[in-house]
């Protein structure tokens, strides 16, 4: 049979906080990593593009970021959301 490895992490700078922390996520039909995170209760973290807070990330599944992000640079797809779910 099959066995799942040994985990693996494939993005940092996640912030957490006491509230809105997001936390879904899910491959999408384009093969790419989809990641909601909140805004860990800081509003003007949603809004600043260099947090990965409050933001709906796209990745490549090695958590590089994905082709045709806004910023190639970065893995944030879209910004703005107090808690993503």
């Amino acid at each position: 049979g099959q066995r799942l490895g040994a985990p693996s992490t494939v993005l940092r700078g996640i912030p957490k906080g006491v509230t809105h922390n997001g936390g879904r996520i899910a491959f999408g039909p384009d093969g790419m990593l989809y990641i909601g995170t909140g805004e860990t209760g800081d509003r003007g973290l949603a809004q600043d593009r260099k947090s990965l807070a409050g933001k709906i990330l796209r990745v490549n599944p090695d958590g590089t970021p994905a082709r045709g992000n806004p910023d190639p640079d970065s893995p944030v797809w879209s910004w703005g959301h107090r808690n993503v779910q």
